[in-house]
């Protein structure tokens, strides 16, 4: 029981370390592409505000609240939704809600219990570093969980202290892998990743990122979205999924 517990307290600490170093990233502007689309803005601020222009409108995360607004319907919808909140890793700080779990630690414990079973499964060497590879399981609240995975293991630069890839396991055996194929080092503190390849059965997505500026004070405008008189607002909640109103 000893050595259970003091493993456990390593797994706490390195996990520890790791939030702490990326929780010094207060917020992240930069151009994103994946696969063969356009380069879209996105801003990222400190600890779940997720804000991207696409060609088709914009969308915003805020913790468990999402909306957006389409200019060519002039709708803008709102929904509660599981926050797909993220490892507070580098690589986390990218994919961000649309690919992320929740690692937060409170008082040397996971906060959230968005993942449990948590298990350190030793050391490699990669490139004269030595990775730290750690797995654990996804409870039901994740929103990984709801697209069928269950697991996932993630591999962490321990000189760095930046994650360089993150597999996903379904229960049918499949895995979903995200792996840092390009990053840089900014303000001469933060790793970031300029390349993610995504690979699963479907096959392979390359998500791309430039023009990355770091801490740069971010305000709470991002949340702000300008629309004109008489949008159409939709409101999704798990009470009434589409309630419909007109502003």
């Amino acid at each position: 029981a000893g050595f259970t517990y003091a493993k456990q307290k390593e797994e706490i600490k390195i996990l520890s370390h790791l939030c702490s170093q990326n929780a010094l990233i207060k917020d992240v502007k930069y151009n994103e592409k994946l696969g063969g689309t356009d380069w879209k803005p996105v801003i990222y601020k400190y600890p779940d505000i997720f804000r991207k222009d696409h060609g088709r409108g914009i969308l915003i995360r805020a913790g468990s609240l999402e909306y957006g607004y389409v200019p060519a319907l002039k709708k803008l919808w709102m929904v509660n939704r599981v926050p797909a909140n993220f490892i507070s890793i580098n690589m986390g700080h990218i994919l961000t809600k649309s690919a992320g779990i929740v690692m937060d630690i409170k008082d040397g414990k996971l906060a959230g219990m968005i993942s449990k079973g948590l298990q350190f499964l030793g050391e490699e060497k990669v490139d004269d570093s030595i990775i730290y590879v750690m797995k654990m399981n996804l409870a039901p609240e994740n929103a990984f969980y709801s697209a069928g995975f269950r697991d996932v293991k993630i591999w962490i630069d321990s000189e760095k202290w930046f994650t360089i890839k993150a597999e996903f396991g379904n229960s049918d055996g499949d895995i979903t892998t995200y792996e840092v194929t390009e990053f840089e080092l900014f303000n001469d503190k933060f790793y970031f990743p300029t390349e993610i390849v995504r690979t699963s059965d479907s096959g392979k997505l390359v998500f791309k990122y430039k023009d990355v500026e770091v801490n740069t004070g971010v305000g709470w405008d991002v949340l702000k979205i300008q629309v004109p008189a008489k949008t159409e607002v939709e409101i999704i909640t798990p009470d009434s999924p589409k309630k419909r109103m007109q502003e």
